[in-house]
């Protein structure tokens, strides 16, 4: 019987395994900043032959039939994400890669802020209106470190502008214990009623864990444009780390590096 058997394998066709298939890395994506005046500029780049790499600029992702990166991409609208993903022959395609830019908005005159913790300093108070931004590493002197009850910032214009909006830039990393900010509140001071007014308000939850370290950036619009010379933003950081986390319970940190007003 053992005999038969062994005669059967030498017949038979030979099996064909199917090949294992490797997946690309994804494109290094270079730009100076994610902030811009007039334009950025991003770069892309991937070494292995015989691949391409292919962009999006509409939020989705990149696909075989998207633009090909040929040259460095131009980004001249504020809000933009650009995407891009490394196609190969015989690979599996690359996981994607993407940032957004934004605009820089009112020229700043002057800004006064709440001390941040001190290993967490940044350059100083230009850090959160010096277009620079940081990275996803929270130790890059590009964030500002926040866990006291509240930060207070108060934004002083070169003139009185009328403001519609601002972007707080912030960062989420919560194996870090860094959270986005339990809320914001945005003021505007009112010559006429010699006091601040309030313009914007945004509440977060962290009731589940974020997917990936990163920078989130949030633009608190107002219902009507408010022309002012002076603006007043309140963060507060999270009360309480979620149950979920292996820090429950404790005050969350928060991590800023930029504040734009439009």
């Amino acid at each position: 019987m053992m005999y038969r058997i062994f005669c059967l394998l030498l017949l038979s066709p030979p099996l064909l395994c199917a090949q294992e298939m490797f997946q690309l890395a994804p494109p290094i994506m270079g730009y100076s900043s994610v902030f811009f005046a007039e334009k950025a500029t991003v770069t892309l780049q991937f070494a292995q032959n015989n691949t391409q790499i292919r962009y999006t600029l509409d939020q989705s992702d990149p696909t075989e039939q998207s633009p090909l990166y040929t040259a460095p991409i131009a980004v001249t609208n504020s809000g933009t994400t650009v995407k891009a993903r490394v196609f190969g022959a015989g690979f599996l395609p690359s996981d994607v890669t993407a940032a957004t830019f934004f605009a820089l908005g009112k020229k700043v005159h002057h800004v006064t802020h709440t001390p941040p913790a001190a290993q967490y300093p940044g350059t100083g108070p230009r850090t959160l209106v010096d277009a620079v931004g940081g990275n996803t590493d929270y130790r890059n002197p590009g964030w500002l470190g926040f866990n006291q009850d509240s930060l207070v910032v108060v934004v002083d214009f070169e003139k009185k502008a009328k403001v519609r909006s601002v972007l707080l830039d912030f960062l989420q990393s919560e194996g870090s214990w860094i959270f986005l900010p339990g809320s914001v509140t945005v003021e505007g001071w009112d010559d006429k009623k010699r006091q601040y007014v309030a313009l914007a308000r945004r509440e977060w939850r962290s009731e589940t864990p974020a997917q990936r370290v990163q920078c989130v950036a949030e633009e608190l619009r107002f219902s009507t444009a408010f022309r002012t010379k002076q603006l007043r933003l309140t963060i507060r950081p999270l009360a309480a780390i979620p149950e979920w986390h292996p820090g429950k319970g404790a005050k969350g940190w928060f991590f800023v590096d930029e504040i734009i007003a439009y």
